[in-house]
C-alpha cells in the first residue's frame, strides 16, 4: 500500500477504525487484525478516548492500541485519537473546555504510551463557543507538545 503524506507524516491511504477494540473485539483478535493491516501496508489507526466507555467505563480501545504499540513497536502505526466527547453519564453537558481537552489528551498519551499524539480530533463541537476559541485550545495543546496536528470530528 503506497503511503500518502498527511501534514508531513507518511500514512497509509486507509485508516483502520478501532472503536470496538478491547471490548466487542477481544484484544487477541484486535492484535491479529492490526498485524494483518500492517503486513498489507497499513499504518494509520483511529481511536478515541471515549471508545468503550459506554460499555465498561474505560478507554478500552486506546488501552488495546497502547498495549499493541508497546509489544509491536511504537513506530509501526500513526495514531489519530479524539477527545472532548461528552461524558457518557451526562450527554447534555459540553466538555469543550481547555482543562477537559488537556485531561483527555494526557490520559490518551499515558494509555497509548506516546510522547505526542500524531493527530488529535475534537469529537464534539460546542456551538456556544466560537470556532477560533475552540481551535485555540487545540493550538495550546500543540504548543505544549501533547499533540502534533489537530482537527474536528462530528462538526
Amino acid at each position: 500500500m503506497e503511503k500518502r503524506n498527511l501534514c508531513g507524516i507518511p500514512v497509509s491511504p486507509l485508516c483502520m477504525g478501532t472503536a470496538a477494540f478491547g471490548y466487542a473485539v477481544p484484544e487477541q483478535t484486535a492484535f491479529r487484525l492490526l498485524d494483518i493491516f500492517c503486513e498489507r501496508g497499513g499504518s494509520f489507526v483511529d481511536t478515541a478516548n471515549v471508545y468503550c466507555r459506554w460499555e465498561d467505563g474505560t478507554n478500552g480501545s486506546e488501552r488495546c492500541i497502547g498495549r499493541y504499540l508497546r509489544l509491536r513497536g511504537k513506530g509501526r502505526l500513526t495514531v489519530a485519537t479524539k477527545g472532548g466527547h461528552f461524558a457518557v453519564s451526562d450527554p447534555a453537558t459540553s466538555r469543550i473546555r481547555l482543562q477537559e481537552l488537556r485531561r483527555d489528551a494526557e490520559e490518551s498519551l499515558r494509555t497509548l504510551g506516546l510522547d505526542t499524539i500524531d493527530f488529535y480530533w475534537l469529537h464534539r463541537d460546542d456551538p456556544a463557543i466560537p470556532a477560533d476559541e475552540i481551535l485555540g485550545m487545540c493550538e495550546t495543546l500543540r504548543r505544549e507538545g501533547k499533540i502534533a496536528h489537530y482537527g474536528a470530528s462530528n462538526w
